[in-house]
């Protein structure tokens, strides 16, 4: 394993007199540091499939050891990622001990700095309570790279010339439920372990057909911690950490309960209970399989204006039935629909996703009729 170091990195890792290295090869990494908030952010990417390692806040310790910790920190990520142990463990093994180099190999310096200009957009994903960004990490290495595939895809073409099984997928299966009175609204969703709580957030979002109108907050029943998107303007939120940061392969490793709260006005807390989790071989798609209830409408006054609005709405001689009728029409109201729900999820459009869908279909052909 050859950390080719840029100038800047050098004078961190105190080494000198490098030998160059001007041509790619499988066991490089080149190594770039800028600083992020005051603190130093290490970019190491993989010269020939662009797989990034995203270090914040990397102190002299870490230095000082960094062949124990760069590859501890790189079997996590490769997990992460759906690797198989043993994958992780063969690719670390198969790049060697660490020893230092430069370049001057203008297509590896480029390709460290486009991994760097893509981690940038991540930046909101950092745990500052981590050095090793397993989170903005990922993301990078889901975005194209050469020859139109992904750090990830080009790192298992690798993987898989060292043995046959490399893939090992996780996810989880959560149900997720209002609790009403006589009766409870339960969406089973199965979702990535890579998904953060701020990705769940939207899934929720699109199961029970909320419009994203309102706060919300995740709460650990387990150590009480809270997680939001850090509203830093708003009171009461001050002491929250943040939801981009924490990703569910964190959340339900233990399987810890969560509420996730939406709208405290109406307080609709919604009850997470991992089922279980998954592993396979093929990539987790995100899907709702099971459900039960009625989507609720925005706005309706919390659990006794919605069984207030329930009882009206079984009545169409009540003098209030036609208002309601028409306020769920200004609102866009969207009763719960299985599949246009399912096709949401995997294609990733975005909330509203049915009336959005249903303009779109209409406006590309104008005689398309919406029922």
């Amino acid at each position: 394993m050859i950390l080719c170091l840029t100038k800047k990195a050098q004078e961190l890792f105190h080494v000198g007199s490098l030998t160059n290295y001007p041509e790619k090869d499988e066991r490089m990494w080149h190594v770039t540091v800028e600083f992020y908030d005051k603190k130093r952010l290490f970019v190491f990417t993989h010269v020939t499939t662009s797989y990034t390692l995203i270090f914040y806040g990397l102190k002299t310790k870490h230095l000082k050891n960094i062949e124990l910790y760069f590859k501890e920190s790189l079997k996590k990520a490769l997990i992460f990622d759906g690797f198989t142990q043993t994958a992780a463990d063969a690719f670390i093994e198969h790049q060697g001990s660490v020893s230092f180099g430069k370049t001057n190999n203008r297509s590896i310096i480029s390709n460290t700095t486009q991994r760097k200009f893509s981690a940038y957009g991540f930046l909101d994903h950092i745990n500052i309570g981590d050095v090793f960004q397993k989170i903005t990490s990922h993301r990078v290495n889901q975005m194209l790279g050469v020859g139109y595939k992904t750090p990830r895809e080009l790192m298992e073409e690798l993987i898989q010339t060292l043995l046959d099984v490399t893939s090992s997928h996780i996810g989880y299966e959560l149900d997720i439920t209002i609790d009403l009175e006589n009766e409870n609204v339960m969406r089973r969703v199965i979702v990535p372990n890579y998904y953060t709580l701020d990705d769940l957030h939207v899934v929720i979002q699109k199961v029970f057909g909320w419009k994203n109108m309102h706060l919300h907050e995740f709460i650990n029943l387990k150590n009480n911690k809270s997680y939001t998107p850090l509203y830093d303007d708003i009171d009461g939120f001050e002491h929250s950490l943040n939801s981009m940061s924490i990703s569910l392969d964190e959340a339900f490793d233990t399987f810890d309960e969560w509420v996730y709260t939406y709208d405290f006005g109406d307080d609709w807390k919604h009850q997470i209970f991992c089922r279980m989790s998954i592993h396979q071989k093929e990539p987790i798609k995100t899907l709702c399989p099971h459900f039960e209830g009625e989507n609720i409408p925005e706005d309706v006054g919390g659990i006794p204006g919605y069984q207030s609005f329930r009882e009206i709405m079984k009545n169409n001689n009540h003098n209030e039935y036609r208002f309601y009728k028409n306020w769920l029409t200004e609102i866009e109201y969207e009763p719960f629909d299985h599949l246009f729900v399912n096709m949401s999820l995997t294609n990733e459009w975005p909330l509203g996703f049915k009336s959005s869908l249903l303009k779109l279909i209409s406006n590309k052909n104008p005689n398309f009729k919406a029922h």
